[in-house]
């Protein structure tokens, strides 16, 4: 079902759909913030969205893909945040202080707050 046109409400999300290029991941970040904005409209107060490969820390980062752990502090260091699937969807709910961020370790756990 294309959620984006329908009037049903979505009570539980999870957002995998682009395998994150941990060399260049702002790809993915991008395709998670454009995935998560063209669904927003079909959330409702107390729905619960997750994102998968979006680590809160390099010690995160390390234990589950320690291979890639180098290209992520250097992500770090020229954007200013980590890199990851949901990396702009937290940017925008830090910024914007919708929603609220419930946990947050691989993955980004989200509760919509309208």
């Amino acid at each position: 079902m294309d959620y984006t046109k329908s009037d049903k409400k979505i009570d539980l999300l999870y957002l995998d759909s682009w395998d994150v290029d941990w060399i260049n991941p702002m790809q993915s970040a991008i395709h998670g913030l454009n995935e998560f904005s063209s669904i927003l409209n079909s959330l409702r107060t107390g729905s619960i969205v997750l994102i998968d490969d979006t680590p809160v820390s390099a010690s995160i980062m390390e234990r589950v893909h320690p291979k890639y752990i180098q290209n992520f502090l250097e992500f770090k260091e020229k954007y200013g945040f980590f890199p990851g699937k949901g990396a702009l969807v937290k940017m925008l709910i830090e910024l914007s202080g919708k929603h609220e961020i419930i946990a947050h370790e691989y993955q980004l756990l989200i509760a919509i707050k309208w």
